[in-house]
């Protein structure tokens, strides 16, 4: 028996649920990108009321919500390693912010970009309160948060000044 598969056996039966759940979510969120519309998919995945989590009350303590999330996290890793289909950081993060919806933690999807030569790189990743998820702070420190109208302006000015 393969390591992979030996571990996969050994998880917890409830580990093995989610984990089959996740990555349904990551083949869905993948279809959805793949196959709809943008506008279409953007909607089923960002139109949700974000208010829906925030203003649910936070069941979980801190030390617990770490174990909820790094074990998300874990299984989110072992299912985008066994996946049959080619994931972006896209589709993982809208399946980890859906699970962290899930557990009642509220998260953030934060897309940033960054220039590279003649043209723009994006990336996303999640974070919960200021902590980010499932990435690394170097990474993502390359990157300007859309949300950042001061870097959306420059962009476009840099862009501009080119054409």
């Amino acid at each position: 028996m393969t390591g992979k598969l030996k571990k996969l056996l050994a998880l917890k039966p409830s580990n093995f649920v989610t984990l089959v759940e996740i990555w349904l979510k990551l083949l869905l969120a993948w279809a959805s990108f793949s196959c709809l519309p943008q506008s279409t998919a953007s909607r089923i995945w960002f139109g949700r009321d974000e208010r829906a989590v925030e203003e649910k009350e936070d069941l979980t303590s801190s030390p617990e919500k770490e174990v909820v999330i790094n074990q998300i996290v874990t299984l989110l890793k072992i299912a985008v390693s066994h996946h049959i289909v080619k994931l972006t950081c896209l589709h993982r993060v809208l399946v980890l912010k859906n699970m962290m919806e899930k557990y009642s933690i509220a998260a953030s999807i934060v897309i940033g970009v960054q220039k590279k030569e003649n043209a723009l790189a994006a990336h996303a990743w999640l974070q919960v309160g200021n902590d980010i998820v499932a990435d690394k702070k170097s990474y993502t420190d390359q990157f300007k948060p859309l949300d950042d109208q001061s870097s959306i302006s420059l962009m476009l000015l840099d862009g501009q000044k080119k054409s």
